[in-house]
Order: C-alpha cells, then structure tokens, then sequence
C-alpha cells in the first residue's frame, strides 16, 4: 500500500471529526474541509512531481570507448 491512499484515509477521518465538532458553523466546516482537501491535493502533486524523479533514473557504470584505428 502506497503512501496516497494512508494520506487519503486520514483526509477522510479528519474530515469526519470535523463534522461531528457540534460548536462550529456549517459554513466554517465546509472552509476548513476545502482546506484539507487542498492540502491533500497539494502534497499529491509534490509527491508525483518530486517522489518519482529522484529515483527513477538507474545509475549505469561507465564504459570505456574502444575505437578502431
């Protein structure tokens, strides 16, 4: 199991336990899960953008050239 779905599962529990605070306003509810819904979707994208580059790249030996005269 990947690191996006943990993240995901835990945007959603949060969420939940926003929801059930009885002394907050739906409006203030509705802005703090669009928070966390921009934050999750944020750190997808620096996940995408930097996870996948600094390892994908095999570092190969190098090889001598032999040329022919």
């Amino acid at each position: 199991m990947g690191i996006i779905p943990l993240v995901l599962i835990t945007v959603i529990i949060a969420i939940f336990v926003l929801i059930k605070i009885p002394n907050l306003t739906l409006t203030r509810k509705v802005i703090i899960a669009a928070a966390i819904l921009m934050l999750f979707f944020i750190g997808v994208a620096y996940i995408f953008i930097t996870g996948f580059e600094s390892g994908g790249r095999p570092n190969l030996e190098e090889t001598p050239i032999i040329q022919k005269e």
